[in-house]
């Protein structure tokens, strides 16, 4: 026995709601990973904007500066921003997921998306 085509075993207007829910979950997807590319590329720049100044510091520290400075520590601060700018992209990456899962599978998702936009602000 064969198994009927999807198309005839569901109701037209239950397609037209899963398309619809498909393609607002699509824009929405493109909208938060423009956000997401947007944030990072800022926090790459003030990662970038810091450490050329504290190359420049470094250039024209003093010796005998009354406040000696630890510059590997502050390079590894820096590293450690790096990395947390990292974890942020991959944990939106999966709120991103989550919520277009829920998309899929027909929930409400709009407060949601919302509290994660307020998130990000």
């Amino acid at each position: 026995m064969k198994p009927e085509p999807i198309a005839n075993s569901v109701r037209t207007p239950e397609l037209e709601r899963a398309r619809s829910y498909a393609k607002k979950a699509s824009a929405r997807s493109d909208e938060l990973l423009n956000i997401d590319m947007e944030l990072l590329a800022g926090s790459r720049e003030i990662i970038a904007n810091t450490l050329h100044r504290l190359k420049k510091k470094k250039e024209n520290a003093v010796s005998s500066s009354r406040h000696p400075v630890n510059w590997e520590m502050l390079q590894r601060h820096l590293q450690q921003a790096e990395a947390h700018v990292a974890m942020g992209a991959e944990h939106l990456r999966q709120q991103r997921e989550r919520l277009s899962q829920l998309e899929r599978h027909g929930h409400d998702t709009i407060a949601h998306r919302d509290r994660l936009l307020q998130q990000l602000k």
